[in-house]
């Protein structure tokens, strides 16, 4: 049988056993600390004429944290972040073309924890190399038949472009901006500047530092100036033994040149087509001949004609 004072007591220790039930699922229990592997990510922009990039052995860190035990035990190393932000980098350490430096990194995690780093990533900070491009004006559609496209002006006419090597700076051929000759610039416009390759390609390993090149002109204000003339049969070379080679028909026959009135009245009454080699030629064929167009004259109808062969065996 309790005795009569013994009902308080029991109540007390039925409400302790709640409340540090209440304590353990709440709050978490004590503290405690474990160690996690951190991802590091890079952010903002390098400091003008350095590139730079994490060293292969520190693309993740060792971080110690401390917290709730509940929160730390359900811990994910994705749950973490490390950043470096290579904005700051002390350029002032770098020695040469290319140096190691240790740098802070700032983690963050889920409210309540204490993260700290114990170990610092390393990055590999290059030395960039620089030069002096002019900027050049390319058309992204081709201006309409007869028309001599008037100037543009481009603000900076040069820009510098850098790159992690020399030979990735020798590997460029020039630098433009992309305007469509079809649209009248009516006021300046602010064009991206490209790098182009000496293989006409985009170039993604270099980096221009003029974000924007402003250009203005008046297109399609040039005077229209177009010539009809012939276009020459293709010389045949190495003709094959034993057959007559000749040209039946050379379609078209004559072509639209278009171009500056003064380079128009040069130009003689006809076009030269490249030669052709029919030495393996034993049927009549169907080829296809360049055309030589001058500098600074263009076809409307294409740069290419094509040429019919008749080939005979003699007796």
């Amino acid at each position: 049988m309790m005795r009569p004072n013994a009902a308080p007591v029991v109540l007390a220790v039925v409400l302790a056993i709640f409340l540090w039930i209440y304590v353990r699922l709440v709050y978490g229990g004590p503290d405690t600390s474990r160690m996690l592997v951190v991802p590091v990510n890079l952010k903002g922009t390098p400091p003008a004429g350095f590139d730079v990039q994490l060293h292969p052995d520190s693309g993740a860190i060792r971080v110690g944290v401390k917290g709730r035990e509940n929160v730390v035990k359900e811990l994910l190393p994705q749950d973490l972040r490390a950043v470096v932000d290579v904005s700051h980098v002390n350029t002032a350490r770098v020695s040469g073309a290319r140096s190691t430096i240790q740098a802070e990194a700032v983690v963050n995690g889920p409210d309540g924890l204490t993260v700290l780093p114990m170990v610092k990533p390393t990055l590999v900070v290059t030395r960039l190399v620089q030069d002096q491009f002019p900027v050049k004006v390319s058309f992204i559609v081709t201006p309409p038949p007869g028309t001599t496209v008037g100037s543009y002006v481009l603000e900076p006419e040069t820009v510098t472009v850098e790159a992690r090597s020399r030979q990735e700076l020798d590997a460029i051929k020039y630098v433009t901006v992309a305007v469509d000759p079809t649209t009248p610039f009516t006021a300046p416009r602010s064009l991206e500047p490209q790098a182009i390759t000496e293989d006409n390609k985009l170039s993604a390993q270099v980096r221009i530092l003029t974000p924007t090149v402003a250009v203005r002109a008046a297109s399609l204000t040039g005077e229209q100036t177009t010539r009809r003339v012939a276009v020459r049969a293709p010389e045949l070379l190495h003709r094959p033994a034993g057959y007559d080679v000749a040209v039946e028909k050379v379609r078209p026959d004559e072509v639209t040149l278009s171009g500056d009135p003064a380079d128009l009245a040069r130009q003689p009454a006809y076009l030269e087509t490249e030669p052709l080699d029919v030495s393996k030629l034993r049927r009549d064929e169907t080829r296809t001949a360049r055309l030589k167009v001058p500098d600074g004259l263009r076809v409307v109808e294409g740069m290419e004609a094509r040429v019919d062969l008749r080939v005979t065996r003699r007796d």
